[in-house]
């Protein structure tokens, strides 16, 4: 390497921001380890498998581009004309006048007509060119998010454990419309920076003489090789690092707008503040290498720009003693500046192209992570099945990988025969909702096997079981529509009879029928308006309105008063009498209607079957029944006790 390209990447270097202010977002401090992740940009995809992705995807939308080249083509073409005829023509007046000579009108409205005329098809170029790549740049946005939405399927729900909401919210938004600049900004400039200089260079040598052409065309090639290739490493590990910073700020605004309850009622706002402070200090400090490249890349453009005009001023003086090669070196100077434009395009798109790169590699990490679970080849049978676990065991994956975490359910085996309502008791971690997510096959086990029916759980189709199964979780998650459109999410086909029927099954009917808009009554983000229990029997009616032969329902009446919670049951039990239900609850005063009972501790089943039976033994289920007649106890009499301090005598 020699001296001048070892001192441009030395250079180069002192841009990157240091490791410590990544971390810290001040330079010299120490940060803390779990932020490394946003340091390090993201390998397993280079430019040219991006491009490949990219292309493939929106390969059906792409046939615009060749209108939105040609046009970009005339654009600048007419654009180069309209300056260079104008410089001609008050540069060949003025010698004229200057001279003693005399021009007629019809010399001056010919020329203000052929410039008119040259405008107008610029304008109509230019918005051809706009048009045609931006429809482009959208349609090609709608299929990668299409294409995100069909990768993210596969993978849900256990990407939202390992996952962070807002970073996600990031990749799926933000970072995908980053990559318009590589449909709309990109392909169709740099083909026009291809063709523009090489117009302008023979125009050059046709007008003024073949040296100035050559030399012309040395220095476009110089600049666009220079704009290309500088610093495009380094833009491109500051481009990565800014997109993944970008992506902490999101996800610390997302906690904290979410979390605002608990932000404001314990104090924490300032906290959140300085948070959020030190993340932007870290997207600032990636950024820098990619604004200096730009700051950079600008001056080399301007310097060469200048260093041609001058060139050809200086070949083309001595190569006439007379000035009437004046108005055509006029011309061809008012077509070098004009065209730069064209150079000057390159130098954005060089910039932006590694922030649209930095964010479509964000993209295509997350669409190529492999799903938790394959697909399985087999359908479940219509008849109703029974439910079988045998000596299953799983354990969460930390990073990826299961080995060394704890096991969170140990050798569980149980039967649940079809038709039967099944109660899963246990104290908090103890493992109940983790048996629902497996088996829904959210996840596969580590050992064992779930059959439904005689069918391995491992080789059903995740959709067919979901499709089977309609689970109600303990975050229920209500849809900004209508009370009908949350409710028709699971059977989109359903009339509203059909609808009244299942909210009076949750005893929700009447109080709908009372609000002014009926089941059209639209609700707010996450059922604002809806009190907690509202919600829960909304989520329970759309449930049951799916008509899936099991069901399954984790803690459903936490937030609803014992004698609702029994109406509900005895209704549900009644109207759908061949559904095989598992629940899973805390609340133990209603267990005895079930058919069965299992009880977890320590991620181990304890003890399984009749509730009766099963609270005349000394196990598990009586010590958990116990606690909760003890917690009963309590509610009840600190009252009595504040009523009684209260009436002694001072």
């Amino acid at each position: 390497m020699n001296k001048t390209g070892k001192k441009s990447w030395k250079f180069l270097k002192r841009l990157r921001p240091a490791k410590a202010a990544l971390l810290s977002g001040k330079p010299g401090s120490t940060g803390q380890k779990d932020n490394e992740d946003y340091l390090v940009a993201d390998k397993k995809a280079g430019t040219f498998q991006l491009i490949s992705w990219l292309v493939r995807i929106t390969r059906p939308v792409l046939k615009p581009l060749y209108l939105s080249g040609a046009s970009s083509l005339l654009n600048q073409g007419l654009g180069i004309a309209l300056v260079a005829f104008g410089g001609y023509r008050v540069c060949f007046a003025a010698l004229t006048v200057a001279t003693g000579g005399a021009l007629p009108l019809s010399y001056l409205w010919i020329t203000v007509g052929v410039m008119a005329l040259l405008a107008a098809l610029k304008g109509l170029f230019r918005y051809l060119e706009q048009f045609a790549g931006h429809y482009v740049a959208f349609k090609a946005l709608e299929l990668l998010r299409s294409e995100m939405y069909r990768a993210l399927v596969p993978q849900a729900p256990a990407l939202m454990v390992e996952a962070k909401s807002g970073d996600l919210l990031t990749r799926v938004t933000s970072d995908i419309d980053r990559i318009e600049v590589f449909f709309a900004h990109t392909l169709v400039p740099a083909f026009t920076a291809l063709v523009i200089p090489l117009g302008v260079s023979v125009f050059t040598a046709v007008m003024v003489n073949p040296l100035s052409g050559i030399l012309l065309f040395l220095i476009y090639l110089a600049n666009l090789m220079v704009l290309l290739l500088l610093g495009t490493g380094e833009g491109n590990r500051g481009a990565d690092l800014a997109a993944k910073a970008k992506g902490q700020v999101a996800q610390t605004v997302t906690d904290s707008v979410n979390g605002i309850n608990e932000v404001v009622g314990y104090g924490l706002q300032r906290i959140r503040i300085i948070q959020l402070e030190r993340y932007m200090s870290i997207v600032s400090a990636t950024s820098r290498v990619v604004n200096s490249l730009f700051a950079v890349r600008r001056a080399f453009t301007q310097t060469l720009m200048y260093l041609a005009l001058l060139l050809i001023i200086l070949v083309a003086a001595p190569a006439s003693s007379s000035f009437d090669t004046l108005p055509s070196l006029v011309a061809v100077l008012f077509a070098v500046l004009r065209s730069w434009d064209v150079c000057r395009s390159v130098e954005d798109f060089s910039t932006n192209l590694a922030n649209s790169f930095a964010a479509a590699r964000r993209v295509w990490t997350l669409a190529h992570t492999p799903p938790q679970v394959k697909g399985g080849v087999k359908e479940l049978e219509e008849k109703p099945f029974p439910i079988i676990f045998k000596d299953v065991s799983f354990s969460y994956p930390q990073k990826g990988e299961r080995v060394g975490a704890a096991p969170v359910v140990q050798e569980v085996s149980f039967s649940v025969p079809a038709g039967s309502w099944t109660s899963i008791c246990g104290a908090t971690g103890s493992g109940k909702s983790t048996l629902a997510s497996l088996l829904l096959r959210y996840w596969d086990v580590d050992s064992g096997e779930i059959l439904l029916g005689d069918r391995p759980l491992s080789q059903i189709d995740p959709q067919a079981i979901r499709q089977a199964i309609s689970y109600v979780t303990q975050r229920v998650h209500i849809f900004s529509t209508s009370i009908a459109e949350n409710l028709r999410l699971t059977s989109p086909k359903a009339d509203d009879a059909q609808l009244w029927e299942m909210l009076k099954i949750v005893e929700l009917d009447q109080m709908i029928r009372d609000l002014p808009a009926g089941l059209n009554t639209r609700l707010g983000s996450r059922g604002t308006g809806l009190s907690g229990g509202q919600r829960q029997r909304l989520a329970l009616a759309r449930a049951l309105l799916k008509k899936s032969p099991v069901l399954v329902l984790d803690e459903f009446t936490a937030h609803l008063d014992p004698s609702l919670a029994a109406r509900i049951r005895h209704r549900v039990r009644q109207k759908r009498p061949e559904v095989t239900i598992i629940e899973i609850t805390h609340t133990l005063s209603q267990i005895k209607q079930a058919d069965q009972v299992l009880v977890l501790s320590q991620g181990k089943l304890v003890q399984q079957g009749d509730a009766e039976k099963l609270l005349q033994q000394e196990g598990e289920l009586a010590k958990l029944v116990a606690h909760e007649k003890a917690a009963q106890f309590n509610l009840l009499i600190e009252p009595a006790q504040a009523s009684v301090q209260s009436l002694r005598p001072i």
